[in-house]
C-alpha cells in the first residue's frame, strides 16, 4: 500500500510495480498527484504534464484509489493486517499559521488553502467568482511557494478586475530572498511589489475590514546559536495597506491518519519521521517514509525517496518470504522425518 499520490508515492508505486509487486496507492483528492497536482501553478507544471506520467504508471498495473483517505475511510490498522508492507508520502499540505492579531480574520488564507482553489479554477471545477480575491493583496513570505501564490494572485486580479495589485513582504532582504531566482525576476516583471525585510506585527481592522498590515523592520533572523528567532525594531514601523492577506510561511504534515498507537513507536525531528536511508521506520518493519514527511519539501527527492524505499520494500518482503521459506522446509523436514521414524513400541519407549 501507498499512502499518497504525490512525487514520492507514485515514485514508489512505479518501482514496485516494476518488481512485480501489486500496488495500491490511496489518496484523499479526487485526483492524483498530490503537490504536482494541487500546489503548483499550472503555468509551471499543467494537468496534461501530469497526466501522462500518472497514466503511464496506471497503465502499467499501479491501482489509484481516488477520494479515499486513510484514517476517514480505512484504518491504518486495516490497512497493515491487508497489505505486506506500507509506504507513506503524504506530503506536507497543512499550513502553517502566524499568531498576530488578526490572523484569523476571514480574508487571512493560507498559502495551501488557495492554491488548490487556484488549479480547481484553471481545470474548470471551480469559477472565478467562486474564489475569495481582492482588489490589493499582500503575500507575506519569501520562497517559491509565496511567489506561486503572489503570480498566481496577479493572473486572478486580472481576469476579475482587469489589473493587478499584489504586495510581497518577508523577512529576508531582497538580496537574501529564498526563491529561485527566476520566480523572483518573473514576478517582478509581473508588476509584483516588494517590501522585504520586514515581519508582520497585525492586522489593521476597520468594522471588520481589513484595511492593512503593521509591520516591524527585521533586524535578524537567528540568535548566537543559528536558531531561527527573528529579531524586530519596534521603532521602525511601516503599515502596508491591503485588503486580504496570503501567509506563505511553510508548511507542516497532517499525521492525523497515523493512530497514537504507531505515533508512541516512532521518532519525529522537527515534524520529520525518522527512518533509515531505505525509508524503513525503525521498530515498524513493514513501514516506510518518504518525501516531504522524510526530509521536507522538495519533488525531486520525492521522487528518488520513493526509488530507494521500493528496494527497500523489496528487499525487506524478499528477507520476510525466505524466513517463511526456510520455516516452511523445516517444518516438511521434520514432518518427513517423523513420517519415516518406526513407532517404538511401548517396551521400547520404557527403555
Amino acid at each position: 500500500a501507498v499512502v499518497g499520490s504525490g512525487p514520492a508515492g507514485l515514485g514508489a508505486a512505479y518501482y514496485l510495480r516494476t518488481m512485480g509487486y501489486h500496488v495500491d496507492v490511496f489518496e484523499e483528492k479526487p485526483l492524483p498527484g498530490g503537490v504536482m497536482r494541487y500546489g503548483i501553478p499550472a503555468y509551471r507544471l499543467p494537468d496534461s504534464a501530469i497526466d501522462k506520467d500518472i497514466n503511464f504508471i496506471k497503465k502499467i498495473g499501479v491501482n489509484i484509489l481516488t477520494n479515499k483517505r486513510v484514517g476517514r475511510d480505512i484504518t491504518m490498522d486495516e490497512v497493515e493486517k491487508k497489505y505486506d508492507a506500507v509506504f507513506l508520502g503524504t506530503g506536507f499540505f497543512k499550513a502553517r499559521n502566524l499568531d498576530f492579531p488578526g490572523s484569523d480574520h476571514k480574508d487571512v488564507m493560507a498559502a495551501m488553502d488557495f492554491l488548490p482553489q487556484v488549479r480547481d479554477y484553471e481545470r474548470g471545477v471551480l469559477k472565478l467568482e467562486d474564489i475569495n480575491i481582492k482588489e490589493h493583496i499582500l503575500v507575506i513570505g519569501g520562497g517559491d511557494v509565496a511567489f506561486d501564490v503572489a503570480r498566481s494572485a496577479t493572473r486572478l486580479q486580472i481576469l476579475k478586475y482587469g489589473k493587478a495589485s499584489v504586495k510581497l513582504t518577508s523577512l529576508e532582504n531582497w538580496d537574501e530572498l529564498p526563491a529561485s531566482d527566476d520566480e523572483v525576476m518573473e514576478g517582478v516583471d509581473e508588476g509584483i511589489q516588494f517590501f522585504c525585510g520586514n515581519g508582520p506585527q497585525e492586522v489593521i481592522l476597520d468594522k471588520g475590514q481589513i484595511k492593512g498590515v503593521r509591520m516591524y523592520k527585521c533586524l535578524c533572523l537567528t540568535d548566537q546559536d543559528g536558531r531561527f528567532n527573528p529579531q524586530f525594531d519596534k521603532e521602525c514601523v511601516i503599515d502596508i495597506p491591503t485588503e486580504q492577506v496570503f501567509l506563505s510561511i511553510g508548511q507542516m504534515p497532517d499525521y492525523d491518519y497515523i493512530p497514537e498507537n504507531l505515533k508512541s513507536r516512532m521518532t519525529f525531528t522537527r515534524g520529520k519521521i525518522v527512518s533509515d536511508l531505505y525509508g524503513q521506520v525503525k521498530g515498524l518493519e513493514w513501514l516506510f517514509v518518504g518525501g516531504d514527511i522524510m526530509r521536507g519539501p522538495d519533488l525531486i527527492s520525492g521522487v528518488a525517496d520513493g526509488h530507494r524505499a521500493a528496494q527497500g520494500i523489496d528487499d525487506y518482503l524478499y528477507k520476510k518470504a525466505k524466513v517463511k521459506e526456510v520455516s516452511a522446509y523445516m517444518q516438511e523436514l521434520r514432518k518427513s522425518v517423523k513420517d519415516n521414524t518406526p513407532e517404538l513400541t511401548h517396551k521400547q519407549k520404557s527403555r
